[in-house]
């Protein structure tokens, strides 16, 4: 069995020590790298999919954002397809929600003009706020027992598409609507959670 004098003992300790050091010191400029990368290459400032971050100010009466996301999609590594940062209505999931996407001159203008606030199947108009803000509101119930409130409009360069959940005895009125759709913000992006596809 080899034995170690206490000279060897100590260069051996010095090397482990030195060993461990250098490991830990790659492993913060690593994560420093990473930090650099997500700050200045954040995915919001894609010149493909990226957009400006709005921040609703105000939301009708009973509504709360329980939690924020930003969700996207590659079309091979590295190489963005779709993003979209999601602010979740209610907690146990994530279908009602208000959605910023990147405008991208698309047609929001509805076929149809048949919209009912009590209606069971998908009615929907195009209108504007008081200050002359075009917007489109459609309306449908859910598993028989769910309003839904759907608003969609454009400021700037980003898509906002917000889906109300209400009990069937409520509605969202219009005033409920231009108070919401102008109370939209710009802001500096937070520091959020991002689910992502497997690309």
């Amino acid at each position: 069995m080899m034995k170690f004098t206490k000279k060897s003992q100590t260069i051996l300790c010095i090397t482990i020590l030195l060993i461990l050091t250098c490991i830990s010191v790659a492993l913060v400029a690593q994560h420093n790298q990473k930090q650099t990368v997500w700050r200045d290459k954040h995915p919001l400032s894609d010149s493909k999919v990226g957009f400006q971050y709005l921040y609703p100010t105000k939301l009708p009466s009973g509504f709360s954002i329980k939690s924020q996301r930003i969700s996207l999609s590659h079309s091979k590594p590295h190489q963005l397809s779709s993003l979209a940062v999601e602010m979740n209505l209610r907690t146990s999931d994530w279908v009602y929600s208000i959605q910023e996407s990147k405008y991208t001159n698309e047609d929001l203008t509805v076929k149809t003009d048949d919209y009912d606030s009590s209606s069971i199947e998908h009615t929907c108009k195009d209108t504007k706020t008081q200050n002359n803000r075009t917007y489109k509101v459609c309306h449908w119930v859910d598993y028989k027992k769910i309003n839904v409130f759907q608003v969609e409009f454009v400021q700037g360069n980003t898509l906002v598409d917000t889906k109300f959940p209400t009990p069937l005895d409520r509605t969202l009125t219009t005033e409920d609507f231009d108070t919401f759709i102008n109370s939209f913000v710009s802001r500096k992006v937070p520091e959020l959670p991002i689910l992502a596809d497997a690309i």
